[in-house]
């Protein structure tokens, strides 16, 4: 069996394991870094988002068999997620986002009654992580069609 089909289901079981562990953690954030590093995941809100997007990446690349595209990847989800993650602790250090436009709990409330439960703080993970994957599959696309 070729290790991209089995990473596609280890991610695809993990993205399944993180939606529950969300929906039943009454809005508390449970930090996963010691071992999801790996995936660039800190919470299980990561999780959740970067599971499919793994997965999703391990069955092109599984399918298409071209190992290229899994190391592209693999620097354009690094570049993104290492470029978002400076910008959120350079911003969790210099603002409080209580007042507005950064207090937009109600903008939530379709992923909280999604994940059940949610706070604040965990929408902005869910949101931050779900636009840096989208960052990510953009750039893959975008070298892809330039230069494939």
């Amino acid at each position: 069996m070729n290790i991209y089909l089995i990473l596609f289901f280890v991610f695809l079981i993990l993205g399944v394991l993180a939606f529950f562990k969300i929906r039943n953690s009454s809005s508390e954030i449970k930090f996963t870094w010691q071992w999801s590093f790996f995936m660039g995941a800190f919470v299980w809100e990561d999780i959740v988002i970067f599971s499919p997007l793994f997965s999703l990446v391990s069955l092109i690349t599984y399918v298409t068999g071209r190992d290229k595209f899994f190391v592209l990847f693999l620097f354009s989800f690094w570049l993104i997620r290492s470029l978002g993650e400076s910008r959120y602790f350079m911003l969790q250090q210099l603002i409080r986002p209580d007042f507005h436009p950064h207090n937009i709990d109600k903008q939530f409330t379709i992923l909280k009654n999604f994940f059940k439960g949610l706070n604040q703080q965990q929408c902005f993970i869910l949101m931050q992580v779900f636009y840096q994957s989208i960052a990510v599959m953009s750039l893959i696309g975008l070298i892809y069609t330039i230069f494939y």
